[in-house]
């Protein structure tokens, strides 16, 4: 809200504009929302000594890593969709492309053991080691999604309260054992 009312203050978007961003943001981040809270729920289910440690330690930071490393195993849309081009871009003017985020966040050439469920992967303060580039559940520059910390912090503090009262785990005959099943499977 602060970044709107200083961006309202520049001229760089007037009032009404501000507040249909702020609808925006509400509305249309609670279906993904619940979808990222709802794989980091499982992720905790399949993991109990993580969900332990959430449960016992006040830990922002790993409570940020695992939501982070969910997003990365479950990202709220598959692909990126291009804008066109800027002129001197390495992708010629009107080339039309798409981001494969789901590859790029299972791909062993960014990620180690790619399909395991590590938050210390977020942790991790060394640049070499850490694959920031090759993770945008929320896009990457200018075209970043505006709720993405709004989004993250919704996450964390449902599943803080979540995980704080309730044991989380999956039924023996869970049709998800294996595997979060999406539901076009």
């Amino acid at each position: 809200i602060a970044a709107l009312r200083e961006a309202e203050q520049n001229e760089i978007i007037n009032e009404e504009e501000a507040v249909d961003l702020l609808c925006f943001l509400f509305i249309a981040g609670h279906e993904t929302t619940a979808a990222s809270l709802a794989g980091l729920l499982y992720q905790m289910a399949k993991s109990p000594k993580i969900q332990t440690h959430v449960r016992n330690y006040d830990d922002p930071d790993y409570l940020e890593a695992c939501v982070k490393e969910n997003l990365r195993l479950h990202p709220a849309t598959a692909f990126l969709q291009s804008r066109d081009p800027q002129p001197g871009s390495c992708i010629p003017v009107g080339v039309r492309f798409a981001i494969p985020i789901s590859a790029l966040h299972s791909s062993p050439k960014y990620w180690t053991e790619p399909f395991r469920f590590d938050p210390n992967r977020f942790l991790n303060t060394d640049p070499e080691k850490n694959n920031l580039k090759a993770f945008m559940p929320f896009g990457y520059g200018k075209r970043q999604c505006p709720g993405m910390k709004f989004a993250e912090r919704n996450i964390e503090a449902l599943a803080q309260v979540l995980v704080s009262y309730y044991k989380i785990y999956l039924p023996p005959n869970s049709p998800h054992k294996d595997y979060l099943k999406q539901t076009f499977e």
